[in-house]
Formats: structure tokens, C-alpha cells, sequence
């Protein structure tokens, strides 16, 4: 119960996401879209081996602050033909929630990140040939990221970001939705 309060009163307050992240100094807050693929583990029958994917999220920390936080949610999509069960379409959306920490390079337009979190995720499995692996599944899991962004003007960035995402070992679904997840990034500053 007592880990339990502090975050139901942060949920419940007034104040602003970007009011909890930590340290002092100036308040640093991005937009950006994530345009790439997701890229499963393992072919095999259960996932199509790429799928393209979008994602927004949200980022905020502070200039002296130990670590930000990320939000995002992603979809992602792919049609194929696979053996036996003939055309497939997969398709999923994740919302995530992590730690980030930023690592400026003083004088260089160029900020690198890396990233720690969790995700939450829905799949739709659609097949000409049904089979068990046919219809909905959900999941949590967790992912580590790494990333650098290139500031092209007071407010707008480009970078690209590496995701890792990892749920086989909390989840025994049908579905095998460990994967990688690389992005070119658009983003502006707030």
C-alpha cells in the first residue's frame, strides 16, 4: 500500500506530467514521430518477420536531472503470404512508459540517449487459413533503447532510436512478440 499512494496521488494531482521529473534547472519537453519497422527475434510461423511501424511519444526531463521519462504509443502493420496458412496479416498497437537518460555533448547539435521501460500490447492475427494462432492477444513485457537526436533548429530535431523489446519470458502466448524496433525520428521541442 505504501508504493501504491505516492502513485495514485501523482495520478490524482493537479500538477503536470513534467513536473515530476527530476533535478532542478531548465525543463527540457519533446514531441516526435517514430517512422521504421518492427523486426521480430525469431521467423518462424507465429509473426511475420518485419512489419512497418509509427509511433508518438512524449519526452521530458530536466538540463541537471539523473533521468526523464518517456510515453509513446505505437502501432504497427504487415501483410504476407506464409506457408499452410496462406495470407496473414498482423497487426498491434503498445503503449510504453520508461526512464530515460539524456548525454549531451557540450558544443555538438547531437544528443545521444538510452532508455529503460515498460510495455503493454495488443496483436490481431488474421489469416485466409484459420488456425489456433488466428485472433487477439495481449501482453506486458519490457524494453531497452538507445538513441541520438541532431537538432536542426531552435525547435525541430531528427535522430534515430533502437529500441529492444522483450515479453516472451513474461508471457506464453501464441504470438512471439519479441522484437527490435528501429525508427527515424522527427520531433520538436516544447
Amino acid at each position: 500500500m505504501r508504493t501504491l499512494l505516492p502513485a495514485l496521488l501523482m495520478c490524482t494531482s493537479c500538477a503536470s506530467f513534467a513536473d515530476y521529473a527530476p533535478g532542478g534547472g531548465d525543463l527540457y519537453e519533446r514531441v516526435n514521430l517514430n517512422l521504421g519497422q518492427r523486426i521480430f527475434h525469431h521467423a518462424s510461423a507465429n509473426c511475420l518477420d518485419e512489419q512497418d511501424s509509427a509511433a508518438l511519444e512524449y519526452s521530458v526531463w530536466r538540463e541537471d536531472g539523473l533521468f526523464g521519462y518517456d510515453v509513446g504509443l505505437g502501432y504497427h502493420r504487415e501483410n504476407g503470404v506464409l506457408p499452410v496458412v496462406g495470407s496473414t496479416n498482423v497487426e498491434g498497437f503498445e503503449g510504453y512508459l520508461g526512464l530515460r537518460r539524456t548525454l549531451p555533448i557540450e558544443g555538438y547539435p547531437i544528443t545521444p540517449y538510452v532508455g529503460l521501460g515498460l510495455t503493454g500490447w495488443w496483436a490481431d492475427r488474421d489469416e485466409t487459413v484459420k488456425s489456433d494462432r488466428d485472433g487477439t492477444e495481449t501482453g506486458f513485457g519490457v524494453y531497452e533503447r538507445i538513441g541520438a537526436s541532431y537538432k536542426v533548429s531552435e525547435r525541430a530535431f531528427i535522430g534515430l532510436d533502437l529500441r529492444f523489446v522483450q515479453e516472451e519470458f513474461l508471457n506464453k502466448g501464441d504470438l512471439n512478440m519479441d522484437s527490435h524496433v528501429l525508427a527515424l525520428v522527427f520531433g520538436v521541442s516544447l
